[in-house]
């Protein structure tokens, strides 16, 4: 059997109502060493077995990227948008002395998740805002993920369903906006990560002044559908768009994608992104 197909089959038994309760059985989180992290973070017993079994999940490239420009010294702040487990926010704090995350994560149990690391390691310089974000402040609707607690949205024609075949676990939760964040705290971030599953236009909608007024590097991931609308948001703040694997023009299939302002980050564009033009 390919790959592939064992994927599929794995997905399916994960997604029939004997494999979600033996999930819920089984979930318990675990502290574990990942690469380019310099303190124990933990895992989900239920959820997270690639991590531990190919030291750090997929994503590689994109991650090894982050990593280079979240190293630079200019890049202090970073706001993590849908966090999942925070390692993201992990590998950024681990790349450098003086660095402040700010983590966006609205499933309860990821942000348990999330707690237990921040708590071990006396991570001081991370907080955890438990809500979604979005284009609107106030409370929506939220589909969480009970199989893979990756998929957790608030689009309503969510790949979720999809997935797991029926109705997800659904509840109201509040959510804000980056700019109301942003005039609230009065302090901008470097680097923005955008991991919502679907909902990226809502979330670039609602920064319209965090990102004229300060253009941070956003590594998003988008949807093909969603492709031209945000790269339409995104070039209209003066963005560029590359694909976070092989640097160059982002096209709608690139699925990872990091946009750089080049008047406010030339060094940052130069030496990352300017051959891919």
């Amino acid at each position: 059997m390919s790959a592939m197909n064992w994927r599929n089959s794995l997905l399916s038994l994960r997604a029939s109502r004997l494999g979600e309760f033996a999930i819920g059985l089984l979930d318990f989180d675990l502290p574990w060493r990942l690469p380019n992290i310099s303190f124990p973070v933990y895992l989900q017993s239920s959820k997270n077995l690639t991590e531990m079994l190919t030291a750090g999940g997929k994503e590689a490239g994109e991650r090894e990227i982050f990593r280079l420009i979240s190293g630079r010294s200019e890049m202090q702040d970073f706001w993590d948008i849908g966090a999942n487990i925070g390692q993201y926010t992990w590998e950024f704090i681990s790349a450098g002395s003086n660095k402040r995350a700010l983590l966006f994560e609205p499933d309860q149990r990821n942000v348990a998740t999330i707690e237990k690391t921040i708590l071990r390691s006396s991570l001081s310089t991370c907080e955890l805002m438990k809500l979604a974000v979005c284009d609107r402040i106030g409370t929506l609707e939220f589909k969480r993920d009970t199989i893979t607690g990756k998929q957790g949205t608030i689009v309503q024609d969510a790949n979720i369903e999809r997935v797991m075949g029926r109705a997800a676990q659904s509840s109201i939760i509040p959510c804000t906006t980056l700019d109301r964040v942003y005039e609230e705290r009065q302090r901008a971030p470097d680097i923005i990560k955008i991991d919502v599953e679907g909902a990226e236009q809502s979330v670039i909608n609602g920064g319209a002044q965090l990102f004229r007024e300060h253009s941070p590097i956003i590594f998003i991931e988008v949807l093909p559908q969603n492709f031209d609308g945000v790269k339409t948001l995104l070039s209209s703040s003066g963005y560029q768009i590359f694909d976070a694997v092989t640097r160059g023009v982002a096209h709608e299939h690139s699925f990872n994608l990091i946009a750089v302002n080049p008047a406010r980050h030339r060094a940052i564009f130069d030496d990352f992104f300017a051959a891919g033009r």
